[in-house]
């Protein structure tokens, strides 16, 4: 069962595909709760995301 971490996560991760739609984001492995294949995606998008959470969070401090 994911925790409430684990949706928070998730909800990031949305945010940024929505900014940088490069990055994939695993809606229906997400509602049928199929947790290795959004692990599988989250692994092969995990530089992309990295940098482009970081660029959202420093646009945000200015």
């Amino acid at each position: 069962m994911p925790t409430d971490l684990t949706y928070e996560l998730l909800q990031r991760w949305e945010a940024i595909t929505e900014v940088i739609p490069m990055i994939d984001y695993p809606e229906e492995a997400i509602e049928l709760e199929d947790w290795l294949n959004v692990y599988n995606t989250f692994a092969s998008n995990r530089f992309d995301a990295e940098d482009a959470s970081k660029e959202i969070t420093k646009r945000g401090g200015e």
